[in-house]
């Protein structure tokens, strides 16, 4: 019987984060580092250390892309035994945490002289979040979770809104978020081996968010 890998990155956008933590088109990511990479000779990437030992094809029978799925030779092993198990029945569902609590209270003023304007704050918290299993070649090849850390963020928000005329209504929002810049580093293990991978910020800086919007 045939092993399988399949490896793939998908944008549901068109856009990926770049280096910097801010959105450019997806296919940046293949030109924006200082490794190259040659699958087959009409294309040469670009990218980062990190993507380079990413899409390390080594292990991969056939070096061709453009093939059909159909026509894919594998020559991989994982080095934790015969399989490597992506999901398996039971598993929870990868990506949502287990507990998960938002508040939001907001307050409008609507006599005085602060009358339109408005403060409130929101408030996250996410407990207990599977990203994916891995196989832990230093404990022979067992398949453990791997889960995030908690992800907690309190966000600021000033709002103003009047009637400019009898038709037409105007707002204006500041909001403030991750007010106290938390920005816990994950590192992330390798799939098949559990040897650290990458580490990345999961969550963005603090971030000012103005936004104007008319109601006819």
């Amino acid at each position: 019987m045939a092993t399988v890998v399949v490896q793939a990155v998908a944008s549901l956008d068109g856009y990926i984060a770049r280096p910097d933590d801010l959105p450019g088109p997806i296919f940046d990511w293949y030109q924006a580092g200082a490794v190259e990479l040659t699958f087959n000779p009409d294309h040469v990437f670009k990218v980062s250390q990190q993507s380079a030992d990413y899409l390390d094809v080594s292990g991969v029978g056939t070096g061709m892309t453009g093939l059909p799925i159909a026509q894919h030779q594998l020559g991989f092993v994982p080095p934790g035994g015969e399989s490597l198990a992506v999901l398996r029945e039971g598993d929870r569902t990868l990506g949502f945490p287990t507990d998960a609590f938002t508040l939001t209270s907001l307050y409008t003023f609507s006599e005085g002289w602060l009358r339109g304007f408005g403060i409130g704050i929101n408030g996250t918290l996410n407990y207990d979040i599977i990203l994916y299993y891995y196989s832990d070649v230093a404990s022979s090849g067992a398949r453990r979770p791997f889960i995030a850390p908690n992800r907690a963020a309190a966000n600021l928000i000033f709002s103003y809104q009047r009637k400019l005329n009898r038709r037409i209504q105007w707002k204006t929002q500041f909001n403030l978020n991750n007010i106290v810049d938390r920005r816990d580093v994950t590192v992330y293990p390798l799939i098949t081996t559990g040897a650290p991978d990458n580490a990345t910020y999961r969550q963005s800086p603090r971030m000012w968010v103005w936004t104007n919007s008319f109601q006819f």
